[in-house]
């Protein structure tokens, strides 16, 4: 299944780079959130931090672009946060 296809019909498909690089970053960042295990999602923090450096432009069409590919982008996210609690300070 395509991100186009959960995206609301009624809204123009976006076109503009940045814009649709932004719906990937947040459905990505959604994905990572709805994990089972508490421990396994990505803390606040960890959201943040993705919002204020992750913010670029798309580089291929948002049409290309699936829902497992958004999953397995978020598997590298919940990777990274689990590291950075573990890591972190006790």
């Amino acid at each position: 299944m395509m991100i186009i296809d959960v995206l609301d019909p009624r809204l123009p498909v976006p076109t503009n780079p940045m814009i649709a690089g932004d719906i990937v970053l947040i459905a990505t960042m959604a994905f990572a959130c709805l994990r089972p295990e508490p421990r396994s999602r990505p803390t606040m923090l960890r959201l943040s931090q993705e919002f204020l450096s992750r913010r670029k432009a798309l580089a291929s069409p948002i049409r290309t672009i699936s829902l497992l590919q958004l999953c397995n982008r978020n598997m590298d996210l919940v990777h990274q946060s689990n590291e950075q609690v573990i890591s972190g300070p006790i």
